[in-house]
């Protein structure tokens, strides 16, 4: 799921495009459509965030990476296109244009080719970094009609159509680089962008301020620069055309990039692997979070969450609808439900989620949308209906993301027992358990309305819910369960202590620390902290973060969580914060934590010796 609240507010700051008529297409006698997608970029690794002392050994580290760094590194760069094209209706509609998404082919399907010679070290707007061009070819396989709504200039084949983006030259750490300028808030859904999932809500049409689409921001009503500014000035802007060209139909490419369908009705698939895309994190939840009131923690205070990625796939060649949640019937029938706190509805039947054997969450979906184009098939078109959340529903061949970060999209582990160690179970994760959602055929009266059964669910506010009559598909639920082994560390561990996987450098990094010591100070209390490593040491990265009394541990804190951070060799480096302050009765704040990891990765880590001035 992308962003669904502020993308419902942009389908009003755009009113009227949603309802703009559809283009049918004289389909011809070609079975399908075929465009071929080519992009030429640069991707590489920022220096900046070590001392210039450190970066030619950082620099002769990125050198030697594999071609499979560079090719999942670009893999990276790409993914920030996904919600311009996917949302692209609302943009086009700025300029008196109604065209609907232009996604890029499956991911499954991208063939990368890496510059002549390798990587080199260079510069970008100024900017030292250590980068290859590439370029990345796929070809989209799709039904003929849909191209014209997606696309007019590739109605035809010989038809191109060059789609411009800004892109960060490294794309990692890039919320801990330049914060929320890139970033598409959602007003009502806050703590949805992190660390790792900032690529996902990507809007490089971001302003530091403005209306309607141009606003991406909620944490502060306006930011200090925009996107393309804070690219040229922080990282390196790589500028690019995503070039889509209409080829003559062949059945030769077509059989080669086929994705099928694998029914004829709408049919649900959990995307397993998606679930290992999963981490612990810590957060501080105040007593009237929403996340109370829904149920999503078992408590406020400091909570230890399990965050995971969860997509359902529409592997059949009809969508499976809902259409306008207002004047729906699911609503009429209290299957949607107003959600007063986070003013937007929610539907409580979409899965279940299972740590082992006893740790178990439900997903309250709020918008089920159509966010990713899976397949790649004749029946899988370019463009569907459902990319709001007013209007919703999940097209053939297309899925449903909801992204590790987002709100509730956790389970809350904080009482699982890890004081033996870490604990390893099954992340499962069932979809559509009480057959509210039809994968089949739905049963309509006479006058061709959906008919509903009644059943024991009661909503939050005490009105019975129906649920909707269908016929099932035969062996309609086989691919409606996922499962991977997920790890929950002792407490004290998580993302931030958890081994770096892609090559990440710097002090800004949320990998690859420990804990050092626990310091008390005086709540509230501005502190020096000087710190220093011994003669002949690696150079060390240090960060300062809160601890919990409740839970007796230190809090393993993100780079944009944290109190203080830094870099240290033999020569003193101080650093000044608050002592962390009273969070409450149970929380009386007056101890700070120090983390330490080596700068680089074929370092072993140093002791730090910090001393408070």
């Amino acid at each position: 799921m992308i962003d669904r609240s502020s993308l419902l507010a942009l389908a009003v700051a755009v009113a009227g495009c949603g309802g703009a008529p559809a283009v049918t297409a004289d389909a011809g006698v070609d079975p399908g459509a075929l465009i071929a997608v080519t992009v030429e970029s640069q991707v590489g690794v920022l220096l900046e965030d070590l001392p210039a002392a450190l970066r030619d050994r950082a620099a002769t580290e990125a050198l030697a990476r594999p071609e499979s760094f560079w090719i999942e590194r670009a893999r990276q760069q790409l993914s920030a296109t996904r919600l311009r094209l996917g949302y692209r209706r609302y943009y086009s509609a700025l300029s008196g244009e109604f065209k609907g998404q232009l996604p890029l082919p499956p991911r499954e399907q991208w063939t990368f080719t890496l510059a002549p010679g390798g990587a080199k070290r260079t510069t970008v707007d100024g900017h030292d970094v250590v980068a290859t061009a590439y370029t990345m070819k796929g070809t989209l396989l799709s039904d003929t009609e849909s191209v014209i709504n997606s696309e007019p200039a590739l109605f035809e084949a010989g038809g191109v159509w060059d789609e411009p983006f800004s892109l960060p030259v490294d794309p990692d750490l890039l919320f801990q680089r330049i914060g929320y300028a890139c970033e598409r808030e959602a007003a009502d859904e806050p703590h949805g962008v992190d660390g790792e999932n900032a690529l996902v809500y990507y809007d490089d049409l971001c302003q530091a301020k403005g209306n309607g689409l141009t606003n991406c921001h909620h944490t502060t009503p306006t930011w200090p620069v925009s996107c393309k500014e804070a690219l040229t000035a922080t990282i390196g802007r790589v500028d690019v055309q995503l070039h889509f060209e209409r080829l003559p139909w062949t059945s030769t490419v077509a059989d080669k990039v086929r994705m099928a369908a694998t029914a004829m009705e709408p049919d649900l698939e959990v995307a397993a692997d998606h679930l290992a895309i999963n981490r612990v994190v810590y957060r501080y939840i105040p007593p009237d979070s929403c996340t109370i009131v829904e149920g999503c923690v078992k408590g406020s205070g400091w909570r230890r969450l399990l965050q995971f990625e969860a997509t359902l796939k529409n592997v059949g060649r009809k969508p499976l609808h809902i259409g306008a949640v207002d004047s729906s019937a699911f609503n009429a029938h209290n299957i949607y439900e107003f959600s007063a706190c986070h003013k937007h509805y929610h539907f409580r039947f979409y899965g279940d989620f299972r740590f082992g054997a006893g740790v178990m969450g439900d997903k309250r979906a709020f918008c089920i949308l159509s966010t990713n184009r899976y397949l790649n098939n004749e029946s899988t078109p370019l463009t569907v209906p459902y990319d709001s959340c007013s209007f919703q529903g999940i097209g053939p061949g297309w899925g449903d993301d909801y992204f590790a970060g987002i709100e509730c999209q956790w389970i809350d582990v904080t009482d699982l027992d890890t004081a033996a160690g870490e604990v390893k179970a099954p992340l499962a994760f069932t979809s559509n358990p009480d057959q509210f959602l039809c994968e089949g055929t739905p049963v309509l009266d006479g006058d061709g309305k959906q008919m509903f059964e009644p059943t024991a669910f009661k909503s939050d506010s005490g009105k019975p819910i129906d649920r909707p009559l269908c016929t099932y598909t035969p062996g309609w639920d086989k691919n409606n369960a996922g499962t991977v082994d997920a790890t929950v560390p002792k407490r004290g561990g998580g993302l931030v202590t958890a081994a770096c996987t892609r090559g990440q450098i710097g002090p800004r990094r949320d990998c690859g620390f420990a804990l050092q010591k626990t310091f008390d100070c005086t709540a509230g209390a501005q502190l020096k902290v000087s710190c220093t490593v011994g003669d002949g040491a690696n150079p060390q990265l240090v960060r300062m973060c809160e601890t919990s009394a409740v839970l007796g541990t230190a809090i393993p804190c993100t780079y944009s969580e944290r109190l203080a951070a830094t870099l240290v060799g033999k020569d003193p480096v101080e650093v000044g914060f608050v002592c962390p302050p009273v969070r409450g009765a149970k929380e009386p704040g007056g101890q700070w934590a120090l983390f330490a990891a080596a700068a680089f990765e074929a370092d072993s880590a140093q002791g730090v010796n910090c001393v408070v001035k």
